[in-house]
């Protein structure tokens, strides 16, 4: 998922990239964090992430510090891309918008439940409601680093 995803919607990628033909990771690595503090927040405290991975970080009302990868079928964007359907139908917004979408979720809306509790992976994790603008509503599986491992539109509060 780089520049100009289907599902970026213009969010700035990061690549590897070369620098005199050698990969240049570290220099890469730190581009990353400099341009994302939230992401260097995270790294100093020890959460496991792979920089060149992630697809945003946001920081919801509650002052919890999360972050999407691009993931696989079970987790992340990849797993949060099989219900882009029912965002478009609930939330009303265009499926190539879902990115922007989840992150204005997480920044702008309020938190009107979070329970801790055991993850689809077997992990203890938060689920998280979030209500945006007031009438759109949903349910985030969120691991207790922070790692959003789902996200789904749902029909009320709970």
């Amino acid at each position: 998922m780089g520049q100009g995803s289907k599902y970026s919607n213009g969010l700035k990628g990061y690549g590897l990239g070369t620098k005199g033909g050698q990969i240049n990771l570290q220099n890469e690595k730190n581009d990353i964090i400099n341009n994302d503090p939230l992401l260097a927040k995270l790294l100093k405290s020890g959460a496991k992430i792979n920089p060149k991975d992630v697809v945003f970080t946001a920081k919801d009302k509650n002052g919890q510090v999360v972050w999407l990868e691009n993931g696989d079928a079970t987790k992340g964007l990849e797993h949060i891309k099989k219900h882009a359907n029912d965002f478009v139908a609930k939330h009303n917004i265009k499926e190539e918008h879902l990115v922007c979408h989840l992150k204005n979720v997480i920044n702008e809306g309020i938190v009107v439940h979070s329970q801790e509790k055991f993850l689809s992976n077997g992990k203890k994790g938060l689920e998280k409601i979030y209500l945006y603008k007031g009438k759109y509503y949903t349910l985030g599986a969120i691991g207790t680093n922070g790692y959003i491992v789902s996200m789904y539109p749902i029909d009320g509060g709970k």
